[in-house]
């Protein structure tokens, strides 16, 4: 079910724990803090909660450092089923950056072959969006998240892979990868995609703006998505609820009377700011509401101010679900 950026901003958490009540502190540094969990550590890297993801992330840098230490002759190796290279469901691919597969241990026909308009069924260009993420200024590394066949199944699933750029002793660069199908949702996946965006309006402004309806993008997966609010409150874009655009929430109150969209504006001061907000969204035919989560930041185009996010439903502790 998509959620609205009512849903977005709904329903501030009743009940939560007592580290959930300093819901969202601020950060200036465009980079999100919330609860003393920032999905940020270290020298600028990701945090991240779950075990499969961190795994992932692993694997590529280490692959990442075999390539630049023995160049193409780290392929076969990483090829290897059984390895550590290729366990399982997991398994490691490498383009060159102009898309042409040179190692893939699951579909060995597929090396040679330029596939650069590689598309998911909602038409994301996966080896498009790959090597834009290693290529955008100051990133070498990064999650795209695309819909994929599982070997022997009919249906396609949501899977997130991790890539990152490798350049071997020869020079040359390549984009080294892997993925998992229906991975645990992070904070960091989350910042991510608003700080992709909000980049994306300071570079060219509102001219964008319907690249963060069109589900072919990178800004629309799983349940997450881009919702803008104008400095007015107005909802400028809700992919979930098209005829929510225009419409002003400043007033618009959550299940315990709070002005939700109020609290950010307060929250959110200075162009850069973030803040992660809990609240509870209510589903209709559910008796109970369903905690979510959501990453705002505050960002200047031109001379207008307009707050952008996007949300998502953490999982519950194990032992309440």
């Amino acid at each position: 079910m998509r959620l609205s950026a009512i849903g977005l901003i709904a329903t501030l958490a009743l009940g939560l724990p007592a580290e959930a009540q300093q819901v969202g502190k601020v950060s200036r540094s465009g980079n999100a803090e919330a609860l003393n969990t920032s999905p940020l550590s270290g020298e600028g890297q990701p945090r991240y909660e779950h075990r499969r993801t961190k795994e992932v992330v692993d694997l590529v840098n280490e692959a990442v450092s075999l390539i630049e230490k023995d160049g193409e002759r780290a392929f076969p190796l990483l090829k290897k089923e059984g390895s550590k290279w290729f366990k399982g469901d997991l398994y490691l691919f490498v383009y060159d950056t102009n898309g042409v597969n040179v190692a893939h241990p699951l579909r060995p026909r597929l090396e040679g072959q330029n596939l650069i308009d590689l598309k998911d069924i909602n038409g994301k260009p996966i080896i498009r969006m790959m090597l834009d993420r290693v290529s955008s200024p100051g990133k070498r590394s990064g999650w795209v998240h695309y819909m994929w066949f599982r070997p022997n199944e009919i249906f396609p699933g949501w899977k997130s892979s991790f890539v990152r750029l490798a350049r071997s002793p020869s020079g040359q660069e390549y984009l080294v990868g892997g993925g998992l199908f229906d991975m645990q949702m992070e904070k960091a996946f989350i910042v991510e995609m608003v700080d992709a965006a909000a980049q994306l309006l300071e570079k060219e402004g509102k001219v964008p703006l319907n690249q963060f309806r069109d589900k072919s993008g990178p800004f629309i997966f799983v349940d997450s998505y881009i919702f803008i609010l104008d400095e007015k409150g107005n909802a400028i874009i809700d992919p979930a609820l098209p005829s929510l655009r225009g419409r002003n929430l400043m007033d618009y109150k959550d299940a315990v009377g709070r002005y939700v969209t109020r609290e950010m504006f307060e929250k959110l001061v200075h162009p850069g700011d973030s803040a992660w907000i809990y609240y509870m969204l209510r589903r209709p035919g559910k008796v109970r509401p369903i905690k979510k989560l959501a990453y705002v930041r505050k960002v200047q185009v031109g001379s207008e101010m307009l707050i952008v996010g996007a949300g998502f439903a953490p999982l519950p502790p194990i032992w309440i679900r």
